[in-house]
């Protein structure tokens, strides 16, 4: 789907990201020298190896995805590492489901709330969603700090052991100007396939 709204420059993007997260796999190695081996998650494609050096491999993804189908849209990676579930969302974290005259964003708002902003995530690797202890989130702070004024980290909720860290690759320092972009969009809801008998 075609409409206007903000571009990202996903060189910008993919070098800020994929720097968070060398620096975090590398430091959270030696901190949590006990922790599973890192991993990488995702539907496809297959066989790329659990290294900091495979985000070059997800990073020419990206690049693909962006020059051949879309500038919006919600793809993303899993790398676990450390006692931490990241997910990375280069080009946003939103898609579009539905019919053109209804169309509803992953979180199921209205398409006019569709957000673009690249997107990085940090959870519990055990438990997403649940507070990842004092020691986890104070690595994080350490590692993130709270808000450099390129990227914005937000840490939820705020205080010493945070159930999700959220860093925001805002249009002000990542963006590439305003124009077409090409979204994502689905014909059927995300939830479709499940409420059929």
């Amino acid at each position: 789907m075609l409409a206007e709204g903000p571009r990202f420059d996903l060189e910008k993007v993919l070098a800020a990201g994929h720097g968070i997260l060398r620096a975090l796999i590398g430091r959270a190695q030696m901190r949590f020298p006990d922790a599973a081996p890192m991993e990488l998650v995702s539907e496809e494609p297959e066989g790329i190896p659990a290294t900091a050096d495979s985000l070059e491999e997800i990073a020419d993804i990206f690049r693909e995805i962006k020059r051949d189908r879309y500038d919006a849209a919600d793809l993303h990676f899993y790398a676990q590492f450390g006692p931490f579930l990241a997910t990375w969302a280069p080009l946003g974290f939103d898609a579009l489901y539905g019919s053109m005259a209804n169309c509803l964003t992953s979180a199921e708002a209205n398409w006019d709330a569709l957000d673009p902003t690249p997107t990085l995530f940090f959870m519990s690797r055990d438990r997403p969603l649940f507070p990842m202890g004092p020691k986890a989130t104070k690595f994080l702070k350490e590692v993130l700090g709270d808000d450099d004024g390129v990227v914005h980290v937000d840490f939820v909720p705020h205080d010493a052991d945070a159930e999700i860290v959220v860093v925001r690759f805002f249009h002000e320092a990542f963006g590439a100007g305003h124009g077409p972009i090409r979204i994502c969009r689905y014909l059927e809801g995300p939830c479709d396939e499940e409420d059929e008998p």
